[in-house]
């Protein structure tokens, strides 16, 4: 309980501190991975469960998205794209 009180309190410090958020390239919701995890080399498995981790099938994703959510009011969000 102490250590989660105590990375409440950094990650508080570091959203009163945020002024800005940008992403590059970043896929909301995830990206269709088949076709790039087909292409990795078999001894490449650390690559392979980071490419994984944004699928659009990504429980890690999914987490991150509803997190980013919660606080997402505190900022003023611009789209780009061409």
């Amino acid at each position: 309980m102490a250590k989660d009180r105590e990375e409440d309190k950094s990650t508080r410090r570091i959203f009163d501190r945020t002024k800005a958020v940008m992403f590059f390239a970043t896929p909301l919701r995830g990206i269709l991975m088949e076709d790039i995890i087909s292409i990795l080399s078999p001894d490449s498995q650390g690559r392979a469960n980071l490419i994984q981790s944004i699928s659009t099938t990504s429980d890690t994703l999914k987490l991150q998205l509803s997190r980013f959510v919660d606080i997402a009011h505190r900022f003023k969000i611009a789209n780009f794209y061409s």
